[in-house]
């Protein structure tokens, strides 16, 4: 099993300091598999996705803005 680390830190070249550090994986099978697809999903959000506080509501909100073009 592969290790994945969460860097919650701002590192240089991130778009969000929610980034998820993606390691090489060994298999292409793997890299087309669903937990890799989500976490490049998620590398790829604007920052203006996240929230400053720890809210559901609002953070699907603005996903939906930013999914549906109006932000």
């Amino acid at each position: 099993m592969r290790r994945v680390s969460i860097n919650r830190a701002t590192w240089l070249g991130s778009s969000h300091p929610n980034r998820v550090e993606l390691r090489a994986s060994r298999t292409s099978r793997y890299d087309r598999s669903f937990v890799p697809r989500v976490w490049r999903l998620w590398n790829n959000l604007q920052e203006k996705a996240f929230p400053c506080s720890a809210n559901l509501r609002q953070f699907k909100n603005r996903i939906n803005k930013i999914s549906l073009g109006s932000s």
